[in-house]
């Protein structure tokens, strides 16, 4: 599998078990630090059904700064059906990382996993 997508300003690493202290190094000193942290190991980490990785997890940089989470969940290979969700850091809010990191996810889904549906997630920030 990949490492990374890329394109525009945004760049999404593939979050392995073998890069996780490195990706907890870069969540480090930010004021949302422990719970993106707490996210990281409850939401992101590697899945497996069957063989088949069932969450695709990555950390995101805006340019060259983190700016949180994206995951592309495949809830079902056997009716193809995925879906997405986020956890972005409190400090690019507001810079349209969301909206901008669909297409990468959405591209994973169906042009390289071949699913055929995808439910974007959305939860309300508080």
């Amino acid at each position: 599998m990949f490492r990374a997508l890329w394109s525009d300003s945004i760049t999404l690493h593939l979050i392995n078990e073998d890069n996780l202290p490195q990706i907890c190094d870069l969540f480090q000193g930010f004021p949302d630090s422990r719970p993106m942290r707490e996210a990281l190991f409850r939401n992101y980490r590697p899945r497996y059904a069957n063989g088949r990785r069932t969450n695709v997890g990555f950390y995101a940089l805006l340019n060259s700064t983190l700016a949180g989470m994206p995951l592309l969940t495949v809830d079902c290979w056997e009716e193809k059906a995925g879906s997405t969700g986020a956890d972005i850091f409190r400090h690019p809010r507001g810079r349209g990382i969301t909206p901008r990191r669909k297409p990468y996810l959405f591209y994973l889904a169906f042009g390289v996993l071949g699913l055929n549906r995808v439910a974007p997630g959305c939860l309300p920030v508080c």
